[in-house]
C-alpha cells in the first residue's frame, strides 16, 4: 500500500507540473486584438491672428471723417481655419449702416485686398488647417454733412457694433 501512495503522489505532483508548463507555452507568444474609436467634430474657428488663441478678439476700424470730406476709408482683417475639407461660409451681418447722419458701406473679401462697396458679404470656401485670411472694407462716401443731434457745435463718436459669422 506504500508504494501505490507514493507512485500515486509522484503521477500528481507530475500532472501539476505538466499543466504549469503548458498554461506558459514553451517560448511561445499569446495576443489579443481591439479596437480604437476617434469621434471628430470637426469645427471653423475665426481669430484676428493666425495663433488662434482663445481670447484672439477681432480688431476694430475706427474712421475719422470731418463734414464733407473726401471718401473715408477703413480695414480689419482676420483668419478663419476648419477642419480640412470642410465646407463653410464668412458673412457679415450687413452691407450699408448709417449713424450719425453717414452712411457707411462695408465688403468682406478673401486675401488682403479689400473691398469698399457693400454687396459682396459672404465668401463660400473650403476648409484649410492652416487659416485663410479675409479683410472687411469700410468706406464713407465723401459729402456726406453728419448730424451730431440738434444744435450740437461738439464733435460726436458712435461705435455701431458688426458681427462677421462663419457657418459650416
Amino acid at each position: 500500500m506504500k508504494k501505490l501512495s507514493i507512485v500515486a503522489a509522484t503521477l500528481a505532483i507530475a500532472g501539476f507540473a505538466s499543466s504549469a508548463a503548458n498554461a506558459a507555452g514553451p517560448g511561445g507568444t499569446a495576443s489579443g486584438t481591439f479596437n480604437v474609436t476617434v469621434n471628430l467634430t470637426p469645427i471653423c474657428q475665426i481669430a484676428s491672428t493666425t495663433t488662434f488663441g482663445a481670447s484672439d478678439a477681432l480688431s476694430n476700424i475706427s474712421l475719422n471723417y470731418a463734414s464733407f470730406d473726401p471718401d473715408t476709408f477703413g480695414q480689419t482683417t482676420f483668419n478663419v481655419r476648419c477642419a480640412a475639407g470642410l465646407s463653410y461660409s464668412v458673412k457679415l451681418d450687413a452691407e450699408t449702416v448709417t449713424t450719425l447722419g453717414l452712411t457707411y458701406t462695408l465688403g468682406l473679401a478673401a486675401g488682403t485686398t479689400p473691398a469698399y462697396t457693400g454687396g459682396l458679404t459672404a465668401v463660400a470656401d473650403t476648409g484649410a488647417t492652416a487659416g485663410k485670411a479675409y479683410i472687411v472694407g469700410v468706406k464713407i462716401a465723401g459729402g456726406q454733412g453728419g448730424d451730431c443731434g440738434s444744435g450740437s457745435n461738439a464733435a460726436c463718436t458712435n461705435t455701431t457694433g458688426r458681427t462677421v459669422t462663419v457657418t459650416y
